[in-house]
């Protein structure tokens, strides 16, 4: 499991680590567009990808976004 996905989506959601989890839903962190653009970027950077710019918006927890 791609453990470096939770710290991407902690920083970007101003979270603790240790609040988020793979079942944590991205809407219980208050996601916004801005917010899935920015974690967009950032898995990006971290070397990760993305497959399609909306695909984040359809996932409902970090389950789904880390397949």
């Amino acid at each position: 499991m791609p453990l470096w996905l939770l710290d991407v989506v902690a920083t970007v959601a101003g979270r603790p680590r240790s609040e988020i989890t793979f079942d944590t839903r991205l809407s219980d962190l208050g996601f916004d567009s801005l917010m899935f653009v920015e974690l967009a970027t950032a898995i990006e950077s971290a070397g990760g990808t993305i497959t399609s710019p909306n695909i984040l918006t359809e996932v409902v927890n970090l389950r789904e976004c880390r397949e």
